[in-house]
């Protein structure tokens, strides 16, 4: 066999190895949108109808699961970790704008947990050469296809550092308290708010019975 035709064989290889990994990019999808939780991540989210005006302000790359099924089906992508970048966005977007602590933002963390876990797997299997083919891009980097939020590593696990004038905690809290999510549920408030609305009703209470004791000893005298 010549130089030429042996060059040949590994491209033809490694291309159907391209193939595969992205066949099984689209599996472990199929997975998680099955999951009876995965509701807020299956659809984009309607701003719109629910009212989260300073959304597409604060997220400027949207992403979620079935618009990634939709373009692994039309074969828009071209390695394994362009996908992997996408997905880890729609985690991403999800944690950046719902409150620490949030039902949405330990749902967020724990499906980025269950991909990574995937997703290394399949590093494993194939390797960088063929899961990262076309981006360029190391183990664990997302590399893949446009930056979301402002960055093109999109890493699923941990918080973005876009938006910083309006991604501060206390910021965070008030959306997130204030809007109904994208499932229909709005996040519970703090303990530690309701504690002080509690505190403050108390104090409200001890006031008037001091006032009605007052009128009462100005009675009987």
């Amino acid at each position: 066999m010549s130089e030429s035709e042996a060059s040949f064989n590994d491209a033809d290889a490694t291309a159907q190895e391209i193939a595969d990994s992205l066949r099984k990019m689209n599996k472990v999808v199929n997975n998680l949108m099955a999951r009876a939780d995965c509701i807020p991540f299956r659809e984009p989210v309607d701003w719109k109808g629910l009212q989260l005006y300073d959304y597409p302000k604060i997220i400027t790359k949207m992403m979620d699961l079935g618009t990634i099924k939709s373009k692994l089906e039309k074969s828009k992508y071209t390695d394994a970790s362009q996908v992997a970048h996408d997905i880890r966005l729609v985690w991403k977007n999800c944690m950046t704008y719902n409150a620490d602590g949030s039902d949405f933002y330990r749902l967020a963390e724990s499906y980025s947990k269950r991909f990574e876990e995937r997703y290394a797997k399949l590093l494993d299997e194939y390797g960088e050469d063929v899961v990262c083919a076309y981006s360029g891009g190391k183990r664990g980097s997302g590399g893949g296809s446009g930056g979301g939020n402002g960055s093109g590593s999109g890493s699923g696990g941990t918080r973005g550092n876009t938006n910083k004038g309006n991604n501060t905690k206390g910021s965070k809290k008030s959306r997130s308290n204030s809007f109904v999510s994208s499932s229909g549920r709005t996040t519970p408030v703090p303990n530690s708010e309701k504690g002080g609305a509690t505190s403050v009703s108390s104090a409200s209470k001890a006031d008037n019975n001091n006032n009605n004791n007052n009128n009462n000893n100005n009675k009987i005298n």
